[in-house]
């Protein structure tokens, strides 16, 4: 493959956003394809490997908790009565119940074999991330001295709170932009750049260090991976033999845009505000391929036309509604009730009422004992009269 005058960087968040999405991994395949182009450091791929098994339990949490099912709260009224029709609607309810249960277990197990096979690098994104991350370029000593001067003195990229990494990530790219005319930058960290409207400016200390080492250089900054990796392809004609279609490319936009920052506790400033849309819950169940009888499952879940029949007719009607709402008590006896209660000198008086320890020492004493009680029991008997009258 022909080398090209153009440099192509993707930021640590970039790539672990593809663990965090599921349309977005259609572009694996095209990424991995422009792999020759793509400038990496090692300082992003450790960056991503810190990362993206929180940034994982983080999407598989979400998604999971999202498509799982709900049980069925069995109404009082149903288990109270013990007609026919009633234990068959319990019964149905029941087994529904089950279904739920066994459902999401499943999904739970799965979930766990996804982040199983993340920490150990075994699943998809990982592996076809592996070719690009294996020719990450190593900082050199002179490089890394540059890196911290840079971030003492506070000049882009990085912030003032952060370890270092973009500083050393950047002073590496200058190195390597030698001879080069044209960079990429795909990231959603505003330290490479600053959005107005529709377009993207390099921030001018790092352009006039690029025009150090070229003579009038091309800088183009996105935020969306798909954008930017398809904006490469078009305009440096290099080849490309896996596309997507429309359709998917602006799926994959649309749920790129949506991401928040993976590190909600130490939010990153994007290069512009994007409106976040709500994912389909239903993203996640494509993702996880549910077995033949996880869906069988599923369906069995749904309550059956007669079960709904049964559940609807057992709403109360308009009659009992009104009934239960003249049952309740009016104002006028509520503010009887609240009058009723015993005020606090009353409370007092009925404490101070209660016996001491004393008292009920004295008053356990007083109880007599089982001698006595059958002592009492003996002179209460009845006294027999003698048989013979003249005695």
């Amino acid at each position: 493959m022909p080398e090209i005058d153009a440099v192509l960087l993707i930021d640590a968040n970039k790539y672990l956003d593809l663990y965090r999405t599921d349309k977005g991994r259609k572009l694996l395949a095209p990424l991995a394809e422009q792999a020759p182009h793509i400038f990496i450091t090692q300082q992003i791929v450790d960056e991503v490997q810190r990362n993206k098994l929180r940034a994982a339990a983080d999407f598989l949490r979400t998604k999971s908790q999202g498509m799982k099912f709900h049980g069925i709260n069995i109404p009082d009224h149903f288990s109270g009565s013990a007609s026919g029709k009633n234990q068959e609607i319990l019964g149905h309810m029941k087994g529904i119940n089950k279904s739920v249960v066994a459902v999401n277990a499943e999904i739970d197990t799965y979930t766990h074999e996804i982040m199983t096979q993340v920490a150990e690098s075994n699943d998809e994104v990982s592996k076809a991330l592996a070719p690009i991350f294996s020719k990450a370029a190593q900082a050199t000593r002179d490089e890394m001295r540059r890196a911290r001067a840079r971030k003492e003195i506070g000049n882009p990229p990085g912030k003032a709170n952060d370890p270092l990494g973009d500083e050393i990530t950047w002073e590496q790219v200058l190195s390597h932009f030698a001879g080069k005319r044209q960079l990429w930058i795909i990231s959603r960290d505003s330290d490479y750049g600053t959005a107005f409207g529709e377009s993207f400016f390099l921030n001018s200390f790092l352009r006039a260090e690029l025009a150090t080492i070229a003579n009038n250089p091309t800088v183009h900054i996105f935020e969306d991976l798909v954008e930017g990796l398809t904006h490469f392809v078009e305009t440096t004609k290099v080849d490309a033999i896996i596309k997507l279609s429309p359709e998917e490319l602006t799926e994959i936009a649309t749920e790129e845009r949506s991401l928040l920052p993976v590190d909600s506790s130490h939010p990153q400033s994007p290069l512009f505000h994007s409106e976040l849309s709500l994912a389909a819950l239903q993203r996640f169940m494509e993702a996880v391929k549910p077995s033949a009888e996880v869906r069988r499952l599923m369906e069995a879940a749904k309550p059956s036309a007669e079960v709904q029949r049964l559940m609807e007719a057992a709403k109360p009607n308009a009659e009992v509604q009104r009934l239960m709402e003249a049952a309740k008590p009016s104002a006028e006896v509520q503010r009887l009730m609240e009058a009723a209660k015993p005020n606090a000198e009353v409370q007092r008086l009925m404490e101070a009422a209660k016996p001491n320890a004393e008292v009920q020492r004295l008053m356990e004493a007083a109880k007599p004992t089982v001698e006595m009680k059958r002592l009492m029991s003996a002179m209460m008997l009845p006294i027999q009269k003698p048989k013979d009258p003249d005695k």
